[in-house]
């Protein structure tokens, strides 16, 4: 209390800075952590899209691409699947303008749901409605048993799984829709004028989980949103399908020196027969990335440490001072009977409000920002760094404490007693 009326400034100085140090140590981690929680767990090699952008128009409801888009070819495909090193080809159909149709009659409350999530209102294609957002996963026949689902399915040759994220929680409400049609329709321009492909497939299954595929052991494909599983060839003869648009490439652990340059060369030689296409080295943009946030990171902690050292001084050297300019009062009470363990107790205390008060003032403005701002993680996650660095001040502030404190035992009662001439 002494040092806060006769010093208020000094006091506050030093609080603001032990305050700011613990923040300064907890966002920049914080920023490090989200900005890289992205690539957590990515393994693809390479990412590959076609085609950048296209515009599209709605024609009775249904979405109509001003001119065909680029893709790549089911060749293309299969020849780079073929190329050493390859693990797996995670691709994206290019089926932005099929639109899925069901009778009235199969709408279920959950695809209800989706729908009204989607759209305000049901749009319509000849008295069927139209299921909007739907993503379209092709796979061949023997990659059917590797979808990660209740049960295992065979002869998928016309036959589609749904994958529907809104979950009622009404047992059941989907049996009726197994062994019934959906339609998949697709108007699209041709030179002699507009033409229209659609085909009727029988409904497998309807699972409300994300769409799972194991590729590999240590490879697993996850994705969100309305699927509809199909068999490719059952695409590709219903005029559906023309290409795929984006490619992921997963490759081998153990590919060697050799092929991964002969796969970057295989993937570059891709990429150049479409303009306007997009090609990444995720490995080279994880760590480019990398780079940018772990250097945001040291330089944070560096800041930290360094505010945090000056601050331990100059708190021992203003404890100390003040020990020097009263030291004939500890001498008193020293004679007195008062030992020297209890001057520390004092100078311990007095270290102990510094860190106390900074903390109450740091950890309200921390729990304000995260609360306030996005996070990928639990709070739990941020919070373990900034009792990390209440913990190091804390170390850092002993120390100096212990430095008085072996000053302390050098000097008998007399020394404090003694004036200088």
């Amino acid at each position: 209390m002494k040092e806060l009326f006769s010093n208020p400034k000094q006091f506050c100085l030093t609080i603001f800075i032990l305050s700011f140090s613990s923040l300064i140590f907890t966002f920049t981690n914080y920023i490090q952590k989200d900005n890289l929680y992205g690539w957590e767990g990515l393994k693809s090699k390479y990412y590959l899209t076609s085609q950048e952008a296209f515009s599209s128009k709605s024609k009775q409801n249904l979405t109509v691409l001003s001119h065909q888009g680029l893709t790549f070819t089911e060749t293309d495909v299969k020849k780079l699947e073929k190329t050493p090193g390859v693990l797996y080809i995670d691709k994206t159909p290019f089926m932005d303008d099929v639109e899925t149709l069901m009778d009235q009659r199969m709408i279920t409350p959950s695809i209800n749901s989706w729908i009204f999530k989607e759209n305000s209102a049901y749009k319509t294609y000849h008295n069927k409605i139209i299921i909007p957002d739907v993503n379209y996963v092709l796979l061949n026949e023997d990659d059917w048993n590797n979808i990660e689902t209740p049960k295992k399915y065979k002869n998928p040759g016309g036959k589609v799984l749904i994958f529907n994220p809104i979950n009622n929680k009404r047992k059941n409400e989907d049996k009726a829709l197994a062994g019934n049609t959906l339609t998949l329709v697709r108007l699209y321009k041709m030179p002699s004028g507009m033409k229209i492909s659609q085909k009727n497939l029988t409904i497998l299954d309807v699972i409300h989980k994300p769409f799972k595929y194991r590729a590999s052991r240590s490879v697993g494909i996850k994705k969100d949103g309305f699927i509809i599983v199909m068999d490719t060839k059952t695409a590709v003869k219903s005029g559906l399908f023309h290409g795929f648009s984006d490619l992921e490439i997963y490759t081998k652990k153990d590919i060697s020196h050799k092929d991964k340059i002969n796969l970057d060369k295989q993937v570059k030689l891709l990429s150049a027969t479409f303009p306007g296409s997009l090609v990444q080295n995720i490995s080279q943009l994880i760590k480019d990335d990398s780079k940018i946030y772990n250097y945001l990171m040291v330089l944070g902690n560096l800041l930290f440490f360094v505010s945090l050292i000056l601050t331990a001084i100059s708190v021992t050297i203003m404890i100390f001072s003040k020990y020097q300019t009263q030291k004939r009062h500890w001498g008193i009470y020293l004679s007195l009977g008062m030992s020297k363990n209890n001057i520390m107790q004092y100078v311990f205390s007095e270290i102990f409000i510094y860190v106390l008060v900074s903390m109450m003032l740091s950890i309200t403005i921390c729990c304000i920002g995260l609360f306030m701002l996005p996070h990928q993680y639990p709070l739990v996650f941020y919070f373990k760094y900034f009792l990390l660095s209440i913990l190091i001040e804390v170390s850092f502030l002993i120390i100096g404490g212990y430095i008085i404190h072996s000053s302390l035992q050098r000097q008998s009662i007399a020394a404090f007693l003694r004036r200088d001439e």
